[in-house]
This record gives C-alpha cells, structure tokens and sequence, in this order.
C-alpha cells in the first residue's frame, strides 16, 4: 500500500508542472500571433516613427499644389528661409529644415524623435507626390521663335479675347519697373496677413500680436503712396528688418495650421479680384479713350461749325457738272473725322496723274456735315473736287499712296465688288455669325471694305440693295445686333460677285497690328488704319503715325487754334 501509494504519490505529485508547461505553451503562441497582427500594423500606419496617421495630420488636408508651399503645410520653419522673400524656396528640395508639431503628440518629445518624424515626413512627399525635374522648360514661352513659327503666350491669347487690343497696346507700351524691394515688402505684407489672425487669438502673445499689427499699418501706408523703388522712404529697410524678425516669431508658435491656410487662400482669392478689377477698368479706358472723340477734334468741329454759319462762302455750286461727269474718276467716302478724310483725300491726289478728273464724294453725319463742308471748301487739293453730302454712322480710315486710275480700267469679269480678299477666315469661321437659313459656301473667303471697285450697272442688275436690305431685316430680328448683321449681310449679299484684288493694293490693320514691316507699309497702295489704335489718337501706333500724318496740313490756323497735333 505504501509502496502503491508512494507510486501514486509520485505520479500526482509530477503531472501539476506538466499543466503549467502546456499553459504557457498556449499564452507564447497566442502571444506570437498577436505580435505578427500588431507589427505589420504599426510598420504600416508609420507608429515605429512617430508618425501617426495622415488622416490627423494638417500636411495631407491640404491640395496636392500646396505640398510644396512650405508656409501653407507647415507653421514653423526655419526662419532663414524667409530671407529672400516668400515663396522663393525651391519646389523639389529635399533639404528644408520642416517641422511637423502633431497635437496628439506630448510637447516634450525628444529631439531623435522629431528628426526621424521631419525625415518621414519630407521621404513621404517624396514619395507620394510627383515633381518637377530642374530642368524642367514650361511648354510656352512668350517671345519665342522656332523654324519660322511664333509661340504665343497662353495667357496672351485668352487676355486678347477677353479685352481685344487693349492688351497688345498693353504689351508695346510696357516699361520696366525697379521695383524688386517693393514686391518684397508685398511678398512679407502677405505672409504677415495671413499669420497675423491665429496669432491674435493667442493670449499668450499679445505683444507679437500687437507687434504685427502695428507692422501691417506701417507696410500699408508705405505701399499705398509707393510703386516704384526710388518712392520708398529711407527706413524702409529697417521695417523690413522688423518685419522678417515678427514673421520669423509667428512661425515658431504653435497655431492651426488649417486657419493660416484658409487665410491665405482668402488672401489670394482678393488679390486675384483686385487684378481682374484693374484690368477690366483699364480696359474700359483704353476703349473709352479709342471710342470717343478727343478733345482737339471735338473743338475743331465746333470751330468750324461755327465759322460755316458766319461765312456765306459755298464753291461746290460752280463744280456741279464735275460731280455728275460719268467721264472723271468718282471716289465715295464715308467719314465722321475731318483729319482722316482730308489725309485721304490729299494722298490719293499728290498720287494721281490726272488731279482735274478726281471726284471726292464724301458721306458724312449731321453733326460734321457742316464742319467738313467749310474745311474742304478752304483747302485745296489740286484741281480736284470735293461734294460733302449728308449721312450717318459711316466711316473710313484709309488713305492712298499710289495712283488708283488703273482701278477704272480694270476688267472683273462680270463680277460687282473688287475688293483685297482675306483667305485666313473663311465663312465657316464665321457661321455662328450667319442666318441659319442662308445657303452660303463654307469656303468662300472674306474680304476687308478699305478698298472697293464697285460696277453700279451691275449692281442695278442684281438688285443688290434690296438683297442686303432683306438680310439685315432677318438677321437683326434673329440675334438683336444691328453691327453684327450689317457686317454679315455684307458678306452674303456679294457671295459669289466678288473679284479679288492684288493683295499689294491694300495693307490693312495699322490700327492694332505692331508687326507689319516698315517696308511693306511704304510699299503698299493704300494704308487701312483699321482697328482701335487710330493715327489721329494719343494711343495711335507710332510708327505708323509719319506715313498718315505727312497728308496733313498742320499749318491750318484752326489745328492750332484747338491743340489738334496728331
């Protein structure tokens, strides 16, 4: 029994050690389980670094673009940065001095703990958003040339649609400004904008915040009264010094990033509306300045008007038979301007071989009819005459360098219009202009109205006045633009009655195009001040300005008498 239960006792007194073993056997591999989630887990959400997440983290909230924009991801940096100027740090460097501040992480974490999270932090901008390489060329470049082909500027092309030639007048007339330090003042006032509201809401920095408020008004006040660099008062430098020093303070405290960048974004925003604002009433200026009558033509008119009533002086009685002489070279006018109808006029008869057979026929509005009737009636242009009649809202701006008697003898072919065909806009481009109802060939070229050699016996036999009449009736009641159908009727009603003249006739666009070679303007037979920029205006192109102003008789008492020095 002692034996056996000696046995017994040995074998009870064994097996509790061995229950033991198989339980800790059990919790080493729930344990080893539970560390091969875990591990993964961390590795994966960036826990080994200090990196918690980028769902909490401001860096990632903000747009791709602004990764790179250092003063939007991040509110501390390293204030040698700012030396410059904001937003001159390279887009692509890897060696910015970035400090991460996570609001889940204790403030006094050690320094090997922010160097490995600022080191994850750049190697994953790196990483998950695309860059630049540095020599990188942007697709458009104003200005350049390659095998005979201009690149325009992008941004050149959509200013031109939205405000027309105001900005090409824009572009020739811009001059360089010295104004680096004023920009940067701009650059430091706009940081210090965006920095200034989260600073004041802290009220543990109610000196730096009244610091930068004051600076702000100082810059404010500097700006508003200077454009240039020369205008800048002489302790200009020393605000700036201030300036860097109070921007430098802001960046190193603890504030929300999302706030500063909202701010920012409200800045840019502003400054965006305040560009589109300048830029749309320069535009109205320039178009007021180019629309209305200046000044010295305006008296002039009124002079002469005035002189017209007081004089009784009326020579056209005794040319009567000239202007209703079908053998004489007869020349219709259309014009409001006193200037360019006579430039017109005189130009095409210093060219002429035979002055005594030119008949002007000028076509003109109430308002200049009598002004231009006693100005042609005191200036002589050869033997030629001059019939001022009644009409209105017609206008011309050419004027002639060549003998245009040749024109008479010309043989169109059956066709009714002569005229300088333009084949760079077809019809097709302009079929959004035309009736829908209309039936006209796409490919039919247009044409300019600087010149015209017009068959009248023709025109009788195609009734063509009625035919333009019809047209603009219908087109006016379709779109509501008397302008717009008047220029499209015109265009249907010769479709197919055109003949097209020798493109050395005719240069057109001096009022607007910059690029016309000198050569080829003294080549040409007739110049067409067609556009805005006309030669009689302040804002005339001018290098155009001598072929139209050499026509002109500036020794008329009455151009001195009103400032008229075109």
């Amino acid at each position: 029994m002692k034996g056996g239960g000696g046995g017994g006792g040995v074998s009870s007194s064994y097996s509790f050690p061995a229950k033991r073993r198989w339980k800790s056997l059990v919790m080493a591999v729930l344990g080893l389980v539970f560390l091969s989630m875990l591990v993964p887990l961390v590795f994966l959400l960036g826990l080994h670094s200090g990196f918690h997440s980028t769902m909490g983290n401001p860096l990632f909230s903000l747009p791709a673009p602004y990764l790179f924009r250092l003063d939007l991801a991040h509110c501390t940096l390293n204030s040698s940065a700012f030396q410059s100027g904001y937003g001159t740090e390279p887009r692509n460097s890897g060696s910015n001095d970035l400090r991460v501040f996570d609001q889940h992480n204790p403030t006094d974490i050690s320094n090997q703990s922010k160097v490995r999270q600022s080191t994850h932090t750049d190697d994953l901008i790196r990483r998950l958003v695309p860059t630049l390489p540095q020599d990188s060329k942007p697709p458009i470049v104003k200005g350049r040339t390659s095998n005979n082909m201009i690149v325009v500027d992008e941004s050149e092309m959509i200013c031109q649609l939205k405000f027309g030639s105001y900005c090409l007048w824009r572009r020739e007339q811009k001059t360089k400004m010295d104004d680096s330090m004023v920009k940067r003042m701009k650059n430091l006032l706009f940081v210090a904008r965006a920095y200034y509201p989260s600073i004041a809401k802290l009220t543990s920095q109610e000196n730096l915040s009244h610091e930068m408020k004051q600076n702000i008004q100082d810059f404010e006040r500097v700006l508003s009264e200077t454009t240039t660099d020369k205008d800048l008062p002489r302790h200009y430098e020393h605000q700036m010094t201030v300036m860097e020093a109070s921007i430098a303070k802001a960046k190193s405290c603890h504030v929300d990033c999302n706030n500063v960048d909202k701010k920012f974004r409200q800045l840019v925003d502003l400054t965006e509306d305040e560009a589109n604002f300048h830029m749309k009433q320069s535009a109205f200026l320039y178009k007021l300045a180019v629309k209305t009558m200046p000044k010295s033509l305006h008296c002039l008119s009124m002079r002469l008007t005035v002189e017209y009533f007081r004089s009784s002086v009326d020579i056209e009685e005794t040319l009567v038979k000239k202007f209703v002489n079908p053998d004489f070279f007869h020349y219709i006018i259309f014009s409001r301007n006193i200037l360019s109808s006579s430039v017109v006029i005189n130009s095409t008869v210093l060219h002429a071989k035979e002055t005594d057979k030119q008949v002007f026929h000028l076509l003109t509005d109430e308002e200049n009819y009598f002004a231009m009737k006693l100005w042609f009636s005191m200036n002589k242009y050869g033997n030629a005459a001059v019939q001022v009649l009644n009409i209105k809202d017609l206008e011309l701006h050419s004027h002639h360098k060549r003998d245009l008697s040749s024109l008479w003898n010309l043989d169109m072919g059956g066709k009714v219009n002569g005229v300088v065909q333009s084949c760079a806009v077809k019809l097709f481009h302009l079929k959004k202009y035309l009736p829908v109802s209309s039936s006209f060939d796409e490919n039919s070229c247009s044409w300019t109205s600087g010149i015209s050699v017009i068959d009248i016996s023709r025109w009788r036999i195609y009734n063509l006045t009625r035919t333009y009449q019809q047209l603009v009736h219908e087109m006016s009641r379709e779109d509501g633009l008397f302008e717009t159908s008047t220029l499209s009727a015109g265009l249907l009603t010769f479709q197919g009655l055109v003949y097209g003249l020798e493109d050395s006739w005719m240069l057109s666009g001096l009022g607007y195009n910059y690029e016309h070679k000198l050569q080829k303007v003294g080549s040409a037979g007739v110049l067409h001040f067609d556009g805005s920029m006309k030669p009689w205006l302040e804002l005339g192109i001018p290098k155009y300005k001598r072929f139209w102003r050499k026509y002109l008789n500036t020794q008329n008492h009455f151009l001195s008498e009103c400032n008229v020095n075109p």
